[in-house]
Order: structure tokens, then sequence, then C-alpha cells
């Protein structure tokens, strides 16, 4: 199932042959669409500017949320808990409402659906860059950071053993890590393990790396694999004398798609 196959009509209409890179549902009100950096709303009539215009969505985000799921809500719930599900086509629904001390949602009231976009963006600067060493990709959440993970990926899988740790489902869409060795749905200490014990890679590619993870990409590096990761960071406050960039040699900063700075280590002098 597609994304936008879980949406009311009027919304599929609104966004249909369009670049969409995020949507924004909540109970009762306006629905926003993200396309291509730009943010609209959708009414019967189609996409508009005008808050006057726009539509409230008319059906619940539970009934979005059990669309998504086939309904079959309960075999989704162990990821639905940790506040998202990802659909086979690699589009992520961030979900909040109300939270249950057993550890599930009792009710959906907001959906954040993140669209992956397979876009070639890694210049031949960045190729070079994750040819050279460990490579950490930093930046806020929308500016296209898996995006590039995933070019990357695709590009270093020409030449070397790439295993990625597709930890969420979302690297791997569209078939285009066909020459990647793809670990989906394990969690990066599996995964690393894995990869380590089993798969002989050049790289490990995964995403949204944590400080928890540290270890893991510790023990890749001291085994003579490099690791491609990303991130979240502000670009502006950024600190790179902290722990989580001690195993790499260089940080892409990234600002948006296509917008990227590179600072090398030991140094950390600007490229």
């Amino acid at each position: 199932m597609k994304f936008y196959e879980c949406l009311p009509n009027w919304i599929s209409n609104c966004i249909n042959g369009k670049s969409v890179r995020e949507i924004r549902l909540r109970n009762n009100a306006m629905v926003r669409v993200n396309i291509d950096g730009s943010w609209w709303y959708c009414s019967n009539d189609g996409l508009t500017v005008s808050r006057s215009h726009a539509k409230l969505l008319d059906v619940s985000c539970d009934d979005i949320i059990r669309s998504a799921c086939n309904n079959s809500i309960y075999a989704y719930e162990q990821m639905l808990a940790q506040g998202y599900f990802t659909m086979a086509d690699g589009s992520r629904f961030g979900v909040a409402g109300k939270y249950a001390n057993s550890g599930v949602f009792q009710e959906y009231t907001s959906i954040c659906v993140r669209v992956p976009h397979c876009v070639s963006c890694a210049t031949a600067q960045i190729i070079a860059t994750t040819q050279s060493g460990n490579v950490l990709i930093v930046g806020p959440p929308g500016v296209g950071k898996t995006t590039l993970l995933r070019d990357i990926a695709v590009n270093l899988a020409c030449k070397y053993n790439v295993v990625v740790v597709d930890e969420r489902g979302e690297l791997d869409v569209q078939n285009v890590l066909c020459n990647c060795d793809v670990l989906k749905w394990t969690s990066k200490s599996v995964g690393f393990e894995m990869a380590l014990r089993c798969l002989s890679p050049d790289y490990i590619v995964c995403d949204e790396l944590g400080f928890s993870d540290n270890s893991w990409v510790e023990k890749a590096v001291n085994s003579g694999v490099k690791v491609i990761a990303t991130s979240h960071g502000n670009v502006g406050k950024i600190h790179l004398n902290s722990q989580i960039f001690d195993h790499f040699d260089s940080v892409i900063l990234c600002q948006s798609i296509g917008v990227y700075k590179i600072i090398k280590a030991p140094n950390l002098t600007e490229n």
C-alpha cells in the first residue's frame, strides 16, 4: 500500500502527482502538506495557501492509522508504541495522542507523514569524503539527511560491500539499495553485530545514530569497517568535540537537500 491510499480521497486528489515531503494531519484540523519545501493547505478545490479555504480533516487519525496497518493495528503495536509506523513504500507515520501506562496509544490524534525520495544529491566531493573515512551527517529533521545517506549508499555499493542497517525501514525504498546487503527492521546493536560477523562489509550505513550507539560504531571502526551514519543536531550550535564524533573522520553539516558543509577531523577545519 502507498501512503496516499490510506488517506481520504479529497486529500489524495490534492497531492496526486506532487512531490510531497510531509503531511500534517490532526483530528478536526486543517490538513497541511509540504511540497518541495513549501507548505500548503488541502481543500475541496485542491491545494491553497489560504487558511480560510482549507478543509478540516473529516476522518479520525485512528481510522487513517487503522487503514495504513491494513486493519491490524495490534500487529504493529510494538512499533507504534515507539511513536511511528513505517509503510511498505518507506513512508513513516509519526503519531501522537493519548498514551497509556501499558505502553500503547489509546487514541491517535495527530499524524506526521514523512515521504521518502530517491534523489541523486551526493556530490563528487561528498563521495570522495566517504571513501576516505568514517562520516557522520548531522542536521535537524526534514533537511534531507536520510535522502543523502541513501544516495551515498547507492554510490558506494558500485565499488564496495555495503551493509545497510535499516532500523526503521526508511532507507530501502524503491529497490534503490539492490546492490547493498540490507538488514531491515533490526536494531543497530543487532544489525552491526550481524554485519561484522557474517557479511564482511567495507561499509556499514545506518540512520539516526544516538549516543548509546557509540560502542557499536567503535567496534566496527576497530574491525576496519567504515561507518556512514546520520544524527540529529542543530548545525548552528553543534559541538564538534562531543563524544559522538570521536570515531568519525568527517562531519557533513546538512542544511537542506544539496546544501552541505564538510568539516574534517582531527582539526575539524572547514573543507
